[in-house]
């Protein structure tokens, strides 16, 4: 697995260098990435769904599906254990890159 971080000031870039980053490292396996807030759990996904991500999106939080604004085609929301678990087993893949931000 690999662990890639970047130290870059707010509004810089960090969702889509992270999509970059991931893509290249992991084209075919899935990524794990973290945020520390529900804002930001959309946000990448809308972000990397406009740089051409097409894999699997699974936000994990108490946000829910309609509170998030997206398609469950664009990130499937949950807080479900089971549900996780579901997604992971259906696209066959292991996490191969784990992308991190850390919250102030």
């Amino acid at each position: 697995m690999y662990v890639d971080s970047a130290l870059a000031a707010s509004g810089s870039g960090k969702t889509l260098i992270a999509q970059r980053v991931c893509a290249e490292l992991a084209p075919q396996g899935a990524t794990l990435v973290l945020v520390p807030t529900k804002a930001l759990v959309v946000q990448t996904a809308r972000k990397w769904r406009e740089a051409g991500y097409r894999g699997l999106l699974t936000g994990v939080c108490s946000l829910s599906q309609d509170d998030s604004g997206l398609s469950s085609w664009e990130l499937t929301m949950t807080s479900d254990p089971a549900t996780v678990a579901a997604r992971v087993a259906a696209s066959s893949s292991v996490p191969s890159s784990r992308w991190s931000s850390a919250g102030r």
